[in-house]
């Protein structure tokens, strides 16, 4: 086109959203606003005059000389949202702390929905008393607060001083036992195994999430000391720490880098007004909105039309997307059915599928997010998941030849032989039941992909409206630019994987238009939901194109049919209105559930029908009657007593109480700088790609390091929190979001590694003709190489579906049908007598082939213990519990118990809380040649264990080969997240063995006892406990295992391991006599009298006194006694040190890094420089992923005699 006729198009285009790009920040500000076009031209003069009367009154009232400094306000709501504040039941006008004292009045909430429509609603109208106004509060005399003061610069820290020699306590004496344990040290963070994904082609991205350990919510409890950043203060108190504390950076950082990307604000106050349109006056709910970052005074907000019916209430978060032609000219906007969007809870980004799916029944979307469904498997789904990817290839490639297609089902069947062992059906089968598709996908290529458009290539016209380009009839898809496009919108609280990303010519006009394509293989049955999710991609592809995308294609392959889906402003506001309903239910449902739809066909073929009448049998505490669904309800729910229904709620109350602040993780990956996040030690930033990796051994590895502009300035890598198997999100310094996903593979002081689902993407990049109205063409990413000048963010993911996984194992638990039994019926009967009813289990008497089985010279190495808890474990007919108390070898023990319960023709599954722990059992076994299965993530994996993996079997290709090889595995290794893989499926153990029991909380505990007839628990409650972070989940019993509940209702199930051999009589004593009420023994007496052996120990100290030339100016002058000496004397073994006379003072490098390097030297110094070699300090298998701290010589302590 030529470059005149295009810059008259573009004077008188359409103006699209757009992204405005600061020139001073790196993070891309979202405006939303329009160019071009001013809204009261496109108004008739009756409607300019009115609509400018309207805007004088709303600046007129927008006098805040009397009204609450901004950050006052947002400092007291912010309280009250992280203070733990008991929130009001929602009401219409909430007043702010200061107003007036006036009672305010309640409008009755209403639940009513709005449907895909076309014309506009004014659902409230006059209907609410025109006196209900003079009950609201006056916002007009409000006293002013003066502005916060400045803050004070932080003074230099002082110089160090000399250090006092510490005194050293006599040897420990004999310890009475006491009547409360000590509490517990902290557990090590461990990631845990990688979920199966499912066929369902759903656009939620719960990918990782049971991947994500507990104590990543330690960083919520960071966000509550920026409170006192709105007002500007900050620590004054100089410091002597030679590590910065982060959280004083953190607020430095705040200081001067706001989000400048998304708009958020916080709502203060709202009330109820009339406005005047036309002759009529209607109402509207006005909202006080605050953000401390962005604004310097508070805005406003009325919501006018079908807005009326959202349900918000002050302290919640709300973004507003903006179709104004100005919305920063002035700080009140209107939002009703022709203008501006609100979106509500925005940082929770809501599946496009679960908004499509909500309109039929609210409770399924809402129980789809909260709780873990099992995927189906059937010959339908997995025969549409192979045609889906099929014509996906094909439509990238533009090939649709015969060969192609034929090479491509055959290719993809291989890669489905999981999803055809499920369903039982051999891959020949399968190939000739989905031959029988190629012919109709060729169709589609030859009818509907090209760069011209063919006259056969019609748009279908029953399906409402037809996109509004020019009256469009016939399309051609031009060029693919991604498929299954993975996208999070932030601005509109969306999140979808888009099928493919399509160029579409459009005929007559000929235009070329970027739109999001949608692939549905069953039969064209037009539903709302596929509409409302081709329209919501729309929203999508948007944000992520920075372009107003109007329209969007769905193709129903069954019957070659075309649809061309148009994103009409009326459906766009009725779908995000339930989107953010979605997003209130969700944060409301601690409160209740939304109702069941009460249709009796539609909830026996529901997904989620378990978990929906087990929650309104437990917790609402329903009935067949009230459940609407009669004598099906029945079936389902007969079996479930009130003690059932009791430990149900228990426990899902106390989930509810544990994931509340679930939001703060995941959103600082758009909401917060990258800076902020590195000094949280949850980022990395200013990466560029030094290298690729794509072979057999290494798919999608990609090798950052730090740009060599920003290496001097940026803390080091290894301060960072990441570790070895976190899920990374990869995001451009620019804005660009979720570029690529992965797993941490290496991390060192100079790179990190990771390993990517795809290829990494590349930002929308448009080429040089490209036109906004005309012709929308961008370079196709996957046809480039890995751009070597890109800056990017590294985040770690911390969305948690482990609580959805928790909820899905209470729901499976119980689970039941008296109508349709099922398989794990019997074994889900027997966990809840076992569990929930707490009756005691059942033992055999031992025999004597059992006794002799034992005198097995193999088992010669095991102590009494040992060997009465492998008895214990081979005559338990319901479970056993092996209590290991602090170096009694409980590894080696499971390990041996596997090998004995081989040898008696059993089955096991192995599971435990964390990777190291399940593959050390692992390794064991395999040293002595027992043949394992180890199911997971391989970058989770020790790597002597990659080739047990299914992955590394090269010859399963065949169904029949596959599931002769899974039935063949006796012992299979995974994780207790990692037990939703399809051989569990079809395969049932005789005994599932969990390591580290009692550091697992029961809902996660529990799911994998559902796979075997009986359950051993192997762990010690008295060490490490479950990690529970909400302090009245612990107190209310998160923190209580399954092991510590069986152990204290049945001590008849334990084995007890009293001969530990890791400590010497004096350090076991102290444990001994605190803990384990003086039951430890030493295992031999070579463990008892073993002592630290210092083999040079006069030349270290004279080393460490006088220096390597007994010159050294640090060199000890004092002629007392050697309170070092006294600390190496290896007749002590257990010596108290006082160092409260050093200035050792803790630094925080990193969020959750706490280090005392001072202590560290005084360490080094009795150890390394003694010649104690590095496994007699700690153990040899200890997880170290990082280097040490620096400790030469010019760095040690000076030692004071």
């Amino acid at each position: 086109m030529p470059t005149d006729a295009k810059d008259k198009q573009n004077q008188t285009r359409r103006a699209p959203l757009q992204w405005n790009r600061s020139p001073t920040d790196a993070c891309v500000k979202r405006q939303c606003t329009r160019e071009g076009t001013n809204e009261l031209d496109l108004l008739s003069p009756p409607q300019q005059q009115q609509q400018q009367q309207q805007q004088q009154q709303l600046d007129d009232s927008n006098d805040w000389s009397d009204f609450v400094h901004p950050q006052e306000l947002q400092k007291q709501f912010l309280e009250r949202l992280l203070g733990g504040v008991k929130e009001e039941p929602y009401q219409v006008s909430d007043e702010v702390p200061s107003l007036p004292s006036k009672q305010p009045s309640s409008i009755p909430r209403t639940s009513s929905r709005s449907s895909l429509h076309y014309g506009d609603s004014s659902m409230f109208g006059d209907d609410i008393p025109l006196d209900f106004l003079d009950q609201l509060p006056d916002v007009t005399n409000i006293p002013p607060v003066a502005p916060p003061p400045p803050v004070a610069p932080v003074p230099p820290p002082p110089p160090a001083v000399q250090l006092p020699a510490p005194t050293v306590a006599p040897a420990a004496p004999a310890v009475q036992p006491l009547v409360s344990a000590p509490p517990p040290p902290t557990q090590t963070k461990s990631p845990a195994a990688l979920p199966k994904c499912s066929l369902d082609y759903d656009d939620d991205d719960d990918m990782f999430g049971d991947d994500i350990p507990l104590d990543l919510l330690e960083n919520v409890a960071i966000d509550g000391a920026l409170l006192d950043n709105v007002n500007g203060s900050y620590p004054t108190t100089p410091t002597t720490n030679p590590q910065p504390d982060v959280s004083l950076s953190i607020k430095k950082d705040e200081a001067h880098t706001g989000n400048t990307k998304y708009r958020r604000y916080t709502i203060a106050f709202m009330q109820m007004k009339q406005y005047l349109e036309g002759d009529s006056q209607r109402m509207e709910k006005e909202l006080l909105l605050v953000s401390p970052h962005h604004e310097d005074r508070p805005a406003r907000a009325y919501l006018r039309q079908d807005w009326l019916q959202m349900n918000l209430k002050t302290g919640d978060t709300v973004n507003i997307c903006f179709t104004d032609a100005d919305p920063t000219s002035h700080n009140a906007w209107i939002i009703d059915n022709d203008h501006n969007y609100l979106i509500q809870h925005p940082d929770h980004l809501i599946s496009c599928t679960a908004v499509a799916e909500s309109f039929f029944c609210l409770r399924k979307s809402v129980l789809q997010m909260t709780t873990k469904g099992v995927s189906d498997f059937s010959e339908p789904l997995v025969h549409g998941a192979i045609i889906h990817e099929t014509l996906q290839y094909c439509l990238q490639h533009k090939d649709f030849s015969t060969q192609t297609l034929q090479d491509t089902l055959e290719r993809i069947i291989l890669s489905s032989l999981d999803s055809l062992y499920v369903i039982g059906q051999d891959e020949k089968k399968a190939y000739g039941l989905l031959e029988t598709y190629i012919k109709s996908i060729q169709v589609f290529g030859s009818v509907y992909v090209g760069s011209e458009v063919k006259a056969a290539a019609k748009v279908e016209k029953d399906m409402g409206p037809t996109t509004s380009n020019d009256e469009c009839t016939s399309v051609a898809i031009r060029d693919v630019l991604d498929i299954e496009e993975h996208v999070w919108s932030p601005a509109y609280g969306l999140k979808g994987m888009i099928d493919a990303t399509v160029e579409v010519v459009l005929a007559p006009s000929q235009k070329v238009l970027t739109m999001p394509f949608e692939l549905k293989t069953g039969k064209a049955s037009r539903s709302v939901s596929h509409r409302a999710q081709t329209i919501l991609y729309t929203l999508l592809l948007g944000d992520r194109y920075d372009i107003d995308i109007k329209t969007g294609v769905l193709y129903y392959s069954k019957t070659n049919s075309l649809y061309m889906v148009p994103a009409l402003r009326s459906e766009l506001r009725s779908l995000i209105i339930a989107r953010n309903e979605l997003a209130l239910a969700f944060h409301q449902q601690s409160q209740g559930l939304p109702t069941m739809v009460k249709n009796l066909h539609s909830c026996q073929y529901c997904s989620m029908s378990n978990a929906c009448l087990i929650h309104h049998k437990a917790i609402e505490r329903g009935t067949a009657e009230t459940s609407g669904l009669g004598e099906w309800f029945e079936d389902h729910t007969a079996h479930i007593s009130d003690q059932a229904a009791a430990f149900y709620r228990h426990w899902i109350g106390l989930i509810a109480m544990e994931e509340k602040d679930l939001d703060l993780l995941r959103k600082d990956i758009w909401s917060e700088s990258a800076s902020k996040c590195e000094l949280l030690g949850k980022c990395l930033q200013n990466m560029v790609v030094t290298g690729t990796r794509n072979d057999d051994s290494a798919s999608n590895w990609y090798t950052f390091q730090r740009h060599g502009n920003h290496t001097t300035d940026a803390p080091p890598i290894m301060n960072s929190n990441l570790i070895v198997g976190d899920t990374i999100v990869v995001s451009s310094m620019q804005g660009d979001l979720l570029l690529g996903t992965g797993f941490l593979t290496h991390i060192d002081p100079d790179s990190v590694t990771i390993s990517l689902n795809t290829p990494l993407r590349h930002p929308p990049l448009k080429e040089a003709d490209f036109d906004l109205d005309v012709y929308q063409v961008y370079k196709k990413w996957w046809n480039q190489a890995a751009d070597k000048d890109m800056l990017y963010r590294l985040d770690r993911d911390e969305g948690a579906g482990g609580f959805a996984l928790m909820k899905s194992n209470l729901v499976a638990l119980l689970t039941h049908n008296d109508a349709k039994p099922s398989p794990f019926d019997e074994i889900h009967a027997k966990l809840r007598r076992l569990i929930v009813d707490s009756k005691s289990p059942e033992f055999l008497d031992s025999d004597g082939a059992i006794d002799d089985a034992l005198t097995d010279p193999a088992y010669a190495h095991l102590n009494s213990d040992q060997l009465s808890a492998l008895k214990k474990v081979i005559t338990c007919q319901d479970y056993a519990l092996i209590l290991g108390m602090p170096g009694t070898g409980k590894t080696t023990t499971t390990a041996d118990l596997i090998k004995f319960l081989l040898r008696q023709g059993k089955s096991v599954l192995l599971t435990a809380y964390t990777h190291n722990a399940l593959d050390n059992v692992l390794l064991k076994l395999v040293d002595a040649g027992v043949d394992v299965l180890r199911l997971g993530n391989p970058e989770k994996v020790m790597p002597r264990l990659h080739g047990y993996m299914p992955d590394a079997t090269p010859e399963l290709t065949t169904v029949e080969a596959m599931s002769a090889f899974y039935d063949s595995k006796r012992v299979v290794g995974a994780t207790c997240y990692g037990t939703n893989h399809i051989v569990f499926r079809r395969k049932r153990f005789d005994y599932c063995i969990v390591d580290e029991a009692s550091q697992i909380t029961l809902p996660v505990c529990v799911g994998p006892l559902q796979y075997a007839d009986r359950f051993v628990l192997v762990g010690d409650q008295y060490q490490l406990p479950p990690i529970v972070k909400d302090k009245r989940a612990s107190d209310a019993g998160f923190s209580v295992s399954l092991f510590a509940t069986l152990a204290r209702n049945h001590p008849e199930a334990i084995a007890y391991l009293e001969y530990q051999y890791r400590m010497n009589k004096d350090i076991m004593t102290i444990s001994s006599e605190l803990v384990y009420d003086c039951k430890l023994k030493c295992g031999n007496e070579h463990v008892a009298s073993r002592t630290l052996n210092y083999p040079h120990l006069d030349k270290g100290l004279a080393s460490v006194h006088f220096g390597e030339n007994y010159e050294d100016e640090r060199a000890c002058r004092m002629t007392s006694q050697c309170w070092l000496k006294d600390i190496l004397d290896p007749s002590r073994s257990v010596v108290f040190v006082d160092t409260d006379g050093l200035p050792a003072k803790e630094s925080k490098p990193g969020a959750k890094v706490i280090q005392n390097e001072q202590e560290a030297t005084l360490v080094y110094q009795c150890t390394v420089r003694n010649s104690v070699s590095s496994p007699n300090i700690s153990p040899a298998n200890a997880l170290t992923s990082k280097s040490p701290p620096s400790t030469s010589t010019k760095d040690e302590i000076k030692i004071v005699s």
